[in-house]
């Protein structure tokens, strides 16, 4: 059974921030809403709880101000979202069989290589497109995020073969770690279209991801914690006007 606590997991965040998203998502597939408190904190005007508390989690950077997500589970505070998220699979889980990591040292291995393999492409290519300047650089970043998405597809597209499932999910049915800690970046695609003009592709050769996308898209954990509308085009805004200022 999962783990109890007499005092409730709290998670300090923010809604914009995928890293948050990581920990909250996590969050929601094991507890109740009941059950654990988020505190929504600014990361454009940190508020001295949040540095204080911060400053506290094991590992965290004595010279920052704060990132998110912190996790105060009693006397426990830890930093870092794909640590955050790990804890509270490992404490909170019904049992093994609902965790977003499995116990089986293969399918565990599986996941975290693909989260390897994919993860700086997915997240690092999400900022490097706003990033760029306009011109060679940006058409070259938009480009490669595509390619990521067709890598992203023969990927998915050989997992599938290899372990006799058909998605939609990394694991077939099953959501789990590769969604939590990849999904959050493209559950914010909208900012992407909006400034950038990029959308994710359809098509031969993209029909396996974007499978993947419309599951993940619906997984309540995850609609918890996505924000519709304009809220990301508007929060990216200055990460777009940043790279709009570059130059070449």
């Amino acid at each position: 059974m999962a783990a109890s606590t007499a005092t409730k997991l709290t998670l300090v965040n923010n809604p914009v921030c995928p890293f948050g998203a990581r920990a909250h998502i996590a969050a929601a597939e094991h507890l109740k809403e009941g059950d654990y408190e988020v505190r929504v904190a600014s990361l454009s005007d940190k508020p001295q709880w949040f540095t204080d508390i911060y400053r506290k989690a094991i590992g965290s950077d004595q010279t920052s101000t704060g990132k998110v997500p912190v996790m105060q589970d009693g006397d426990t505070v830890l930093c870092e979202s794909a640590i955050v998220a790990e804890y509270i699979d490992r404490k909170f889980a019904a049992d093994e069989g609902s965790r977003l990591l499995s116990d089986d040292p293969l399918k565990r291995a599986e996941a975290q290589l693909f989260v390897e393999q994919f993860g700086s492409r997915v997240v690092g290519g999400f900022y490097k497109m706003l990033w760029a300047p306009a011109g060679e650089k940006r058409d070259a970043a938009l480009a490669a995020y595509t390619e990521t998405m067709k890598d992203l597809d023969e990927a998915l597209r050989a997992k599938d073969a290899r372990s006799g499932t058909a998605g939609p999910f990394f694991d077939g049915v099953r959501f789990g770690w590769v969604e939590v800690m990849l999904f959050p970046w493209l559950a914010r695609r909208s900012a992407l279209s909006v400034h950038r003009g990029w959308e994710l592709p359809s098509g031969a050769g993209f029909e396996r991801v974007n499978a993947w996308v419309a599951a993940c898209t619906a997984r309540p954990s995850v609609v918890a914690n996505t924000t519709p509308g304009d809220y990301y085009a508007a929060q990216y805004k200055s990460y777009a006007e940043k790279g709009d200022a570059a130059t070449a």
